[in-house]
């Protein structure tokens, strides 16, 4: 029977400070408090639902989703409101009763300078933000992972001399399975394997392995409908310029509801061997679709914010050789969404019955895969990406693993149908050297400057994004701070071949540039003594 890895959930944390990507500042806790209330949930009702499914037909739930509908207006025009130290304070309290957790998505987030949001449980063992300006999505959104609790709290304050901001909160998550336990403070898990046989990365197994280890991540896609979860891989590229790209799987995206954001968990693992506790409080939300195709089921997108360097995040490096029965290496993920394991296999080759996948054999007691697994990397053993898990067949489990597993071959998803928005060459290669493999990259390594950038100003990639990418020519910004710029378009041999200057008037402006070719390009922009610089793609 065919097995598709992916396990539905959502955003869980538990006994975490600034959890997601936060900038600064604690909560007041305040006691004037509005009161809101969501419809309840049955958990009866949905955990039922899940029974009546048959096994292995449809993915495993944590949580519903659920559309509401509260804006800032409706927020400010209560008289619960406090004035401390010049700014305006509005405290909420969100209760879904039944619920085992909340998560809350924004359709529309726009903050003024100086503006702070948090949310925190009623235990305030759980406390994240403040979310500022600076924590919008490039397409004006906003979403939080989860908080554990039928309520939760939502601060928001803003300087009382300036606007209150606009925001509409779109969707409230919430959970009908209880992801934290009895032993809730001493856990903290978000999700737990089926198997026992599974290893920790943080086991002597994993000693040869420690920089790949730093580049697997937990993703948790959500949608109008719950959330998903699958495995991947922070991946280099040949300008070691720590782009954050991000390689999973096809299937962990192609879901019956509409998408509303992910979240990447970093360093979601084991103290020591055999400890029961992992950290959940390092997180980068939001990310942008680079290229996918299900032909070799991969799925790439590039974080919407660099990964913090206190993540000591780890850029995996990949090969795209076609070898049958390559050096073995091993494989690293989240199966059942558990702390990160690894496991190594006895065989891996050339599938025979589907040509652009590898056939991977494991051995049960050198760990196998499960639901929550997909996406993630399978290393040769030259510690380079070869490929990304799809699905299992036959049986795979710590009990049995007579069946197999498969993995979209790199090599297979290198040029797809030559569109950049279906093959891994453009981003993978953006200097085009044609290269077979890509060494890994650590965090500490300096990133290259390119031919013809003087080095002046604070440079930053972090603050710019460009979207829809690849686009038609209009280009797409998304900048923190507004002003008149100056922007060069460079290939990607630092070539200049456009310069000019626009006016960034809002927090989202276009520039026109289909005048160019289509081809990927660089756009570098400098604003306020910041230079800003981003890699994009036109397709005409």
């Amino acid at each position: 029977m065919k097995k598709i890895l992916s396990l539905c959930t959502f955003l869980a944390s538990a006994f975490i400070l600034m959890a997601q990507v936060s900038h600064g500042g604690h909560p007041l806790f305040r006691s004037n408090i509005q009161q809101v209330e969501f419809a309840p949930i049955v958990p009866s009702k949905h955990l039922q639902e899940d029974i009546d499914e048959m096994p292995g037909a449809s993915p495993l739930r944590m949580g519903i989703t659920r559309s509401v509908s509260l804006s800032s207006n409706q927020i400010f025009s209560s008289p619960l409101l406090d004035t401390v130290n010049g700014q305006v304070v509005a405290t909420l309290r969100l209760a879904s009763p039944g619920a085992t957790f909340q998560s809350f998505c924004f359709s529309q987030f726009q903050l003024p300078e100086g503006a702070q949001m948090f949310f925190y449980d009623e235990q305030r063992h759980t406390v994240i933000g403040a979310f500022t300006k600076a924590s919008i999505q490039p397409n004006g959104t906003f979403f939080t992972q989860a908080i554990p609790g039928e309520v939760c709290y939502m601060e928001y304050r803003y300087p009382i001399d300036s606007s209150a901001g606009t925001f509409q909160l779109a969707y409230v998550v919430q959970g009908y399975k209880d992801m934290y336990g009895d032993n809730f403070g001493a856990k903290a898990h978000i999700g737990y394997a089926q198997g026992d046989c599974h290893i920790d990365v943080a086991c002597p197994d994993g000693d040869d392995w420690r920089d790949q280890i730093r580049s697997v991540v937990e993703i948790y896609t959500v949608t109008t409908n719950g959330g998903y979860l699958c495995s991947g891989a922070l991946i280099n590229n040949t300008a070691n310029d720590k782009t954050p790209y991000v390689l999973s799987a096809y299937h962990c995206q192609e879901l019956p509801s509409p998408l509303v954001g992910q979240v990447f968990y970093f360093n979601y693992q084991a103290s020591a061997c055999g400890a029961d506790d992992a950290p959940i409080n390092q997180t980068v939300a939001g990310c942008e679709y680079m290229a996918l195709d299900g032909q070799s089921d991969f799925w790439l997108v590039r974080l919407n914010e660099q990964v913090p360097d206190a993540y000591q995040p780890y850029y995996a490096g990949w090969s795209r050789e076609v070898i049958d029965r390559p050096a073995l290496g091993c494989g690293i993920h989240h199966p059942g969404g558990d702390i990160k394991k690894i496991s190594f296999p006895y065989r891996v080759q050339l599938s025979p019955t589907h040509r652009r996948f590898y056939r991977v054999d494991w051995i049960s007691t050198r760990g196998v895969v499960e639901q929550g697994s997909s996406g993630s990397p399978l290393f040769n053993g030259n510690k380079l990406i070869i490929g990304q898990l799809w699905a299992a067949f036959g049986s795979v489990s710590c009990e049995d693993e007579s069946g197999y597993s498969m993995y979209g071959r790199i090599a297979s998803s290198w040029i797809g149908n030559g569109d950049p928005g279906s093959c891994l060459a453009p981003w993978l290669d953006p200097l085009y050297t044609d290269a077979m493999t890509c060494s890994g990259l650590d965090y500490t390594a300096t990133a290259p400057t390119p031919d013809g950038v003087s080095g002046q100003g604070d440079y930053s990639d972090k603050g710019l994004f460009l979207y829809p990418n690849p686009s038609n020519g209009i280009v797409k910004l998304s900048l923190p701070t507004l002003g008149e710029a100056s922007y060069t378009v460079r290939d990607l041999h630092g070539n200049t071949i456009l310069q000019g200057s626009t006016i960034v008037s809002t927090v989202t402006h276009a520039i026109n540039l289909s005048s160019l070719p289509s081809g990927a390009y660089v756009l570098e922009l400098i604003l306020d003594d910041q230079v800003y610089r981003n890699t994009f793609i036109i397709r005409k």
